[in-house]
């Protein structure tokens, strides 16, 4: 049976008109599901940079060197030389790119990310290292980085060009 409503109350329309009936229900839908969708794409990273290191958020990464490590990586996120995103108000950075027990980006990395840096913002930079990529053969560049360096970087070069720089 359908809802009854009182024609003098016109706060609520009835419970047979859908969300479409309430006015900006579905602008909050949409924030919803944007809000899922970044997590979804979160958990996606965590898990394809788990192998490698995982993410760590950037009061992890800057303790690795307590004196100048916050400043230090502070600068590397605002002049993007460094892969980092922001997820739920922190920064989140892969450990790969990062020498062990230091701040320095691993070469190799620092001169993928200047490829790439102009072109891709920081989602589409963190995820450019972990997904399949046709010019590799369907592998990561993250797997061939430090195996077939050359290769990766003429892909990196590739997309930048392809992008217009």
């Amino acid at each position: 049976m359908p809802a009854i409503q009182n024609p003098a109350d016109t706060r609520s329309p009835p419970r047979s008109a859908g969300l479409a009936a309430w006015p900006g229900a579905m602008d909050a839908v949409a924030v919803a599901v944007a809000v899922a969708d970044s997590d979804a794409h979160f958990i996606a990273l965590l898990n394809a940079y788990r192998a490698s290191g995982g993410l760590a958020d950037g009061a992890e990464i800057a303790a690795r060197q307590p004196f100048t490590g916050l400043s230090a990586l502070a600068r590397a996120i605002t002049a993007r030389t460094v892969v980092s995103l922001d997820w739920a108000g922190q920064r989140w950075l892969p450990i790969f790119q990062f020498e062990p027990g230091d701040l320095a980006v691993r070469p190799p990395v620092r001169v993928l990310i200047e490829e790439l840096s102009d072109v891709l913002d920081d989602w589409e930079l963190a995820d450019w290292f972990v997904e399949p990529n046709a010019w590799l053969g369907g592998a990561p560049p993250l797997r061939l980085v430090d195996t077939d360096f050359a290769r990766v970087h003429d892909t990196a070069r590739a997309l930048r060009f392809a992008c217009g720089h």
